[in-house]
């Protein structure tokens, strides 16, 4: 069993259910060509995920 978390800085993400799911499907659509993130890729997280 796995689980997908999601993490994001509140004050960014849009406050529509639907905004947000439209926001959460361009986040996670992948092309065939993605590299692999690596859970230490702290440059793709804004200052506040950080903390």
């Amino acid at each position: 069993m796995n689980y997908d978390l999601m993490v994001f800085e509140k004050t960014a993400a849009p406050r529509n259910l639907n905004e947000f799911m439209k926001c959460y499907d361009a986040q996670t659509e992948w092309n065939e060509d993605h590299k692999k993130i690596s859970s230490n890729e702290w440059s793709l997280c804004s200052l506040r995920e950080r903390i």
